[in-house]
């Protein structure tokens, strides 16, 4: 990487944390838990492609591998 590359893909990765941040949150705000019952977080793992599909139409020269394990 040079400077000019690192720069491109730190701006990607900020905008894909932020993507999913934002997905995260309505999914929380969405499920509104009552206290002390735990979040399962599956409507947001349903949405995980769609935000990455939308992430790489915005950066198309930056592919992408997404994989999903249960450990």
């Amino acid at each position: 990487d040079n400077h000019e590359e690192a720069l491109v893909g730190g701006r990607a990765i900020l905008d894909l944390a932020d993507a999913l941040n934002a997905v995260a949150r309505e999914e929380r705000e969405r499920g509104a838990l009552a206290e002390g019952e735990a979040w399962r977080g599956d409507g947001f793992d349903e949405r995980v492609p769609e935000v990455l599909a939308e992430w790489q139409v915005r950066w198309p020269h930056l592919p992408a591998l997404w994989t999903l394990a249960w450990f």
